[in-house]
């Protein structure tokens, strides 16, 4: 697995510790540049949160693990799909710096695997339901359809559209379809970030 991996100061910066990987990905960064910088042009959103996530880990307001854990774990390249993973290195004890080790992974490919076994699996549990309870397989695609309409068509309210988003993602859980009830997550916190009804958003639901 190929792995970009860096090491950066408590205040983000680069030192020369690379991976060809990082370089190959991201360019060669100038001397002094920061971490965040260097990745802003291919995922700006993590960069941010990068940021914002170091400056907590420095001023150590809570627990160190959970200030980790806090810092992004995935980042987009294109159409790849990069892990992240972070090690703190201490210092030598001799007026050493403290740095924190960045390992970058590309899991397009694992997530692709996974995607294609969660299909397959939730198309065997339709089958299975389809042979000992046609009719209720009928009827959950009939009742899931009209909540989607009820969703896109006409002028619902932000509230509106949560509330049945809502109880479409409960009722594919129910069903095992936990690739849809994802679909109906990422619509939620979308339109609870953006105040935007899904009649407004159509072309992209």
């Amino acid at each position: 697995v190929e792995e970009g991996l860096v090491a950066v100061s408590m205040d983000g910066v680069m030192r020369s510790e690379r991976s060809t990987a990082f370089d190959r990905w991201f360019g060669v960064p100038a001397p002094g540049a920061r971490f965040e910088d260097q990745i802003r042009a291919t995922d700006p959103a993590i960069a941010d949160w990068f940021s914002l996530g170091l400056q907590a880990l420095v001023e150590g307001t809570l627990p160190e693990e959970l200030l980790l854990d806090q810092l992004p774990r995935r980042m987009t390249r294109g159409d790849r799909t990069l892990r992240l993973a972070y090690t703190p290195i201490a210092g030598d004890g001799s007026g050493g710096e403290r740095q924190l080790l960045i390992v970058m992974t590309d899991v397009t490919e694992q997530l692709a695997r996974e995607r294609m076994e969660r299909d397959t699996q939730e198309m065997m549990r339709i089958f299975q339901r389809t042979t000992h309870d046609r009719a209720g397989v009928q009827q959950f695609f009939a009742e899931a359809g009209g909540l989607v309409r009820q969703a896109t068509e006409g002028a619902g309210s932000i509230e509106h559209d949560l509330r049945i988003v809502h109880t479409l993602k409960g009722n594919c859980r129910q069903f095992g379809l936990e690739s849809m009830a994802e679909l109906c997550h990422e619509a939620e916190t979308a339109m609870q970030d953006d105040g935007q009804p899904l009649a407004d958003r159509k072309s992209t639901v």
